[in-house]
Formats: structure tokens, C-alpha cells, sequence
């Protein structure tokens, strides 16, 4: 991530004016904040506005990163391009629960490096897949076999449970979903 402290902002600093800031994310970032996402190259714009107590965040983030592909485990790139905000208040101590966060006035420093993380995974598709046909070739392969291992295993196992059972109802809609 490089300079973990660039991410920390002073609010005392910047009572009743408006601050920039500018971050590049790449795989140092990626790799120190959750393996969720690989690697990438996001440029964020900060904007810090407030008073003497009460502060908002305004972050753009915008480029590309690469995860681990739902279907074949192979590397997807995705475009982020989010624009999020939050308020932060100062307080007598930590709290990030609700609308806003709280940081301690005697403190009065956030660091939001987890906060930029957080919007750009937030700002990703809850399936990640490759388009028709892009998926590694060799893992589908496997992927299939596996799946009809599996699928032979299960009709011979269905034969054992009875046709009134609850259990041949979810059975369906294990079946229908592959």
C-alpha cells in the first residue's frame, strides 16, 4: 500500500474548509487490505467539506481490478466506477455503526483506506463471471466431469428416498439451480 499513512486524515486540520485528495490503489493495496480482490489499478478522488464537528466524505473511484472468476477460478477484470459519501463526526469515542462514524475528538484523525476498499467491493457485481465462453477451458473441463460424477451420484441416491418425502422437494430445486 505503500505510504499507509497518506490514507489517515487530520479533521482538526480542516475545520470549516474543503480539502482534495488523490489516491492510486494497486496490488500492494489489494494484497494489505483482503485477498477477496487480486490485484488493481484504481485512481480515487477524495473530497473532504465541513464544520467545526461534523465532516463529509465524497470518494470517486474509478479503473480496474481482477478477481478470482466465480465459475472457473480464472483472473476477471472488472471496471469500478463508484462515487460514494459518508459522514463523519467527531465525538467522544470510535463508533461505525448507522449512517455516519465517529471518531474520538481528541484524536480526530480517520484513516480510509478500509473505507475505499470497502466501496470499490461494494461497487462489484455479486456473481463475478466471465463472459459465455471466456471461462479457462481446462477448469471447465474438470468442472464438468465433476459435475456429472455428481449428477450420477445423486440419481442413484435419489432412488433411495421415497416419493413423499420433503427432502425429494429440495432435491428438485438442487437440480433445477445447476
Amino acid at each position: 500500500m505503500g505510504n499507509k499513512n497518506a490514507y489517515i486524515i487530520n479533521l482538526l486540520e480542516h475545520r470549516s474548509s474543503q480539502s482534495t485528495y488523490a489516491y492510486d490503489e494497486d496490488s500492494s493495496f489489494f494484497q494489505e487490505m483482503d485477498p477477496e480482490i487480486l490485484d488493481g489499478n484504481v485512481h480515487t478522488d477524495v473530497t473532504l467539506t465541513g464544520d467545526s464537528r461534523t465532516y463529509r466524505l465524497e470518494m470517486h473511484s474509478v479503473g480496474v481490478v481482477h478477481v478470482p472468476c466465480d465459475r472457473c477460478l480464472g483472473d476477471l477484470a472488472l471496471p469500478v466506477d463508484t462515487t460514494d459519501s459518508i459522514v463523519v463526526k467527531l465525538a467522544d469515542e470510535y463508533d461505525d455503526e448507522g449512517d455516519y462514524i465517529s471518531v474520538p475528538e481528541d484524536e480526530g484523525t480517520i484513516d480510509i483506506s478500509h473505507l475505499i476498499y470497502e466501496y470499490i467491493a461494494l461497487s462489484l457485481p455479486i456473481k463475478q463471471v466471465h463472459e459465455p465462453g471466456m471461462c479457462d477451458e481446462a477448469m471447465m473441463k474438470i468442472l464438468e466431469e465433476h459435475l456429472a460424477d455428481r449428477s450420477n451420484h445423486e440419481e442413484d441416491s435419489s432412488e433411495s428416498v421415497p416419493a413423499d418425502s420433503p427432502w425429494k422437494d429440495l432435491e428438485k430445486l438442487i437440480n433445477n439451480n445447476e
